[in-house]
């Protein structure tokens, strides 16, 4: 009956609810407490006189936490935001490789400091996209430092965006570690949150697929992804040409 379907519709709702309360409250008291207090830490070292190199050390390691705690707090803004359908969606005409190449120089201290070369490969300098251009970035953002945090030192990043049917395809590979078989159902999954260390034990709230997904269908393209454990990753998503 009528009445009992929309019971059953109510209690997902809360079911679904509930599971995004606690992993609200997990990033929280795990993800933010952790780089905070490292960061914390270890300014309160640079406080003692110790050599100009062991506090060049401390300082680099603290911008270092710091930095991963901004990505996670920007993380978990955008995400509560588009839970909450808070999030502005102003497509508008971006030319597409200049807003890859903005993300990528901002990752550019990153991917060195792995010793990690970024290759871009757009084909077309005046490929436009109708899009919303912070979902765009942060889509963009998610996916190259995912790739950053899961390839070794030496390894190699490339995007690429190709015209396809009407569709611009965009995709971020990396030679990582690669993804499990079995891991790859949770990537994009509203109901388990997946995420590991990256290679130089790198953490992250598993929120940032979660983000891409919510922005990519609001452009009414697709994501997914094309990886083998050991064999590294290639996340595909599709926008509008325009």
């Amino acid at each position: 009956s009528r009445n009992v379907t929309e019971r059953i519709h109510t209690m997902n709702a809360l079911q679904e609810l509930n599971h995004q309360k606690n992993k609200l409250f997990s990033i929280i008291a795990h993800d933010l407490r952790g780089p905070l207090a490292s960061c914390m830490g270890l300014l309160s070292l640079t406080q003692r006189e110790v050599p100009a190199d062991e506090l060049k050390k401390y300082l680099q390691l603290a911008q270092k936490s710091a930095f991963n705690l901004h990505e996670l707090m920007e993380d978990l803004l955008l995400w509560a935001g588009s839970q909450l359908d808070k999030v502005s969606f102003d497509p508008a005409v971006l030319n597409l490789p200049e807003e890859i190449e903005a993300v990528t120089r901002r990752f550019a201290d990153i991917a060195h400091a792995k010793d990690i070369t970024i290759h871009v490969d757009t084909e077309d300098d005046s490929l436009s996209v109708l899009a919303d251009r912070d979902m765009v970035r942060t889509i963009i953002r998610n996916l190259l430092s995912n790739a950053i945090k899961f390839t070794p030192r030496g390894g190699r990043v490339e995007i690429q965006a190709e015209p396809k049917n009407g569709l611009i395809e965009i995709s971020v590979r990396d030679n990582g570690i690669g993804i499990k078989k079995e891991d790859i159902d949770k990537l994009f999954s509203k109901t388990s949150t997946f995420t590991t260390f990256g290679t130089n034990g790198e953490k992250g709230t598993g929120l940032g697929l979660d983000i891409c997904k919510d922005f990519v269908d609001k452009h009414n393209g697709t994501i997914w992804v094309e990886s083998a454990f050991g064999s590294g990753s290639r996340f595909v998503f599709t926008l509008k040409e325009f």
